[in-house]
């Protein structure tokens, strides 16, 4: 498959829905497209958050806040503004490393809580502190292929009822949903040379914890 592009996606969207004409651009204000664009971003990162991709993962050191926890842990860190989630933390960074004890909470860094919180990690390792987490990938010629067809797929179940109103046709789009999302993480999985271990919910631990069960 060619690098995807959003109109890509969506057209297999249309596809997979049997619906409208072909689309040709993304910013299209009416039909089908349009749409997709209304869920396209949710949808997305919620398949970023259930699962662990390869090509959303990044590492970075995260430099100590100012501001020490109020109590219970020496240090805070900021979270990078494009975290969807941390799956582990580990010394030094390690895939199979040491895990580190910590919590993760919001910060109240102003006045205004409403608009001053900073997603925070608590823990007593001092910086630079090594993390990998899964970032909000947006340019989508990074998104594996089958990654493509598995969001395709779950974005035309979360649109086939609104379209058809039929329980039988939601039913299709869950089923062709669970195929595609199955064979892309089991392709993710076998992506490198570290063992992983992947739970019910798609997140990958260290072969060394699954092992001590």
């Amino acid at each position: 498959m060619a690098q995807a592009d959003r109109v890509r996606i969506y057209n297999l969207v249309r596809l997979l829905l049997e619906e409208g004409d072909v689309i040709q651009s993304a910013e299209e204000q009416d039909g089908l497209a349009q749409d997709i664009t209304t869920i396209y971003e949710d949808v997305r990162d919620q398949l970023f958050e259930a699962y662990v991709w390869n090509f959303t993962l990044t590492r970075t050191l995260i430099a100590a806040m100012v501001e020490s926890p109020v109590f219970g842990w020496r240090y805070q860190y900021a979270l990078p503004s494009d975290c969807i989630k941390l799956p582990y933390l580990t010394k030094n960074g390690a895939f199979e490393g040491e895990p580190i004890l910590h919590e993760r909470e919001t910060f109240v860094a102003g006045e205004d809580p409403a608009t001053t919180r900073v997603r925070v990690i608590l823990t007593d390792e001092p910086a630079p502190l090594r993390v990998r987490y899964v970032a909000r990938v947006e340019d989508e010629r990074l998104f594996s292929p089958l990654f493509v067809g598995a969001l395709a797929a779950k974005l035309a179940l979360t649109l086939s009822h609104q379209l058809t109103g039929k329980q039988s046709y939601t039913e299709r789009m869950k089923v062709q949903f669970d195929e595609a999302i199955t064979l892309a993480v089991a392709s993710n999985d076998v992506q490198g040379t570290k063992p992983r271990v992947i739970t019910d919910h798609g997140a990958f631990v260290p072969s060394w914890i699954d092992e001590r069960q």
